[in-house]
């Protein structure tokens, strides 16, 4: 209870019988529908890009030799900073490593992929400029290529 200035307390007021009211601040309805528009532009717009480079990918499949998700992969990759990228790529061949994803992707190419998977269905190797061949961990190890991190610990 505060005091009165004579240093006696001030009497307690008895609530009002009505339940309190609030102001609730809110936006205009013209601001809100300029918002809604400038919105569903910027929606229309992205989805035309978004068609727009879905076109471009799968052009790229069909012709060029892309692998969908090694290029998803890629993007997103591209999109962080530099030091998120140092960092996320060592976790990535780490868990790699410890995974055994390149084990199990040496043994698949030595089986041969998949038709459909980015080789001809004949078994014959593709041809062209945009064509390059992946040598497995292992192989670049034994070619003295690539040289793993010392493990700490």
């Amino acid at each position: 209870m505060a005091k009165k200035p004579n240093g006696r307390p001030k009497p307690a007021r008895e609530e009002a019988a009505s339940p309190a009211v609030q102001t609730i601040k809110v936006i205009d309805e013209g601001s809100f529908k300029k918002l809604v528009k400038a919105v569903e532009n910027a929606e229309a717009d992205k989805n035309e890009a978004v068609g727009s480079i879905g076109s471009l990918v799968a052009n790229a499949i069909e012709k060029k030799h892309l692998h969908k998700k090694a290029f998803s992969i890629y993007r997103g990759l591209k999109r962080l900073s530099d030091a998120h990228l140092a960092l996320t790529l060592s976790h990535l061949d780490h868990y790699r490593e410890i995974g055994g994803l390149d084990e199990r992707a040496s043994r698949q190419m030595e089986l041969g992929l998949q038709p459909g998977e980015g080789e001809p269905e004949d078994g014959s190797e593709p041809e062209g400029d945009n064509v390059v061949r992946f040598d497995s961990q292992s192989e670049r190890e034994q070619a003295g290529d690539f040289e793993p991190e010392a493990k700490t610990g």
